[in-house]
């Protein structure tokens, strides 16, 4: 396998300065970039050691790269309804996943808003379809995933599956995540602001949990 370093995948440590009572200094790593690696290298270089990667060459064989778009999603869990969210989470809306995904195709490609309305928000807010659970709404989409290849002994390990999808410009507030992420982006692009155990935007880490994402 080969490893390379990009300058603009980066994730943050704050620093305390308590003694002098200057502002927090943030200190700058890159994130190694790994291309398709074994299971044991994966296992023992990254995941037992809870290291942020960005594995390269892994989504290649998964059929969810090859099949999922819009009008596959919509064929095949169209029907099931799901609680969409607003803004800042303070909103939701129930509707079928056909009737979300027709409105942000029409908003693609016609920059017209269809999604129901709420009262408080202005008509610029759009939902967000995350926590998307596959292994209880979606078993069938579970086949096309293959993220257990990355371990050896895949019985070992329990892995649950979401799918989230969105328009550009939504955002994800700081928060603490309990379990390890793994992040496969389908398709379109996805920023990530990563920071290891501290504090850091304004809350103390817990130990049971393991990272700050946003």
């Amino acid at each position: 396998a080969q490893e390379s370093r990009g300058l603009g995948d980066v994730y943050k440590r704050q620093v305390s300065t308590q003694s002098t009572g200057d502002e927090a200094v943030m200190e700058v790593y890159s994130i190694p970039y790994l291309d398709s690696p074994t299971p044991e290298e994966f296992y023992n270089d990254f995941f037992i050691p809870q290291k942020p990667v960005i594995l390269t060459g892994v989504l290649d064989t998964w059929p969810a790269f090859q099949k999922w778009d819009l009008l596959y999603l919509k064929n095949t869990i169209g029907e099931k309804v799901h609680s969409f969210r607003y803004g800042r989470g303070k909103h939701y809306v129930d509707m079928k996943v056909s009737d979300y995904i027709d409105s942000v195709i029409t908003y693609i490609t016609e920059q017209k808003n269809t999604f129901p309305p709420i009262p408080d928000l202005d008509n610029e807010t759009v939902p967000y379809m995350r926590h998307f659970s596959i292994e209880q709404k979606a078993r069938v989409l579970s086949e096309d995933i293959r993220i257990m290849n990355l371990f050896s002994n895949p019985k070992n390990f329990w892995v649950c599956n979401y799918l989230f999808l969105g328009l550009p410009g939504t955002r994800t507030s700081p928060h603490f995540d309990k379990s390890s992420n793994f992040i496969a982006v389908v398709q379109g692009t996805k920023h990530f602001t990563l920071a290891p155990p501290g504090k850091i935007f304004g809350a103390i880490h817990q130990a049971a949990q393991l990272s700050v994402c946003s």
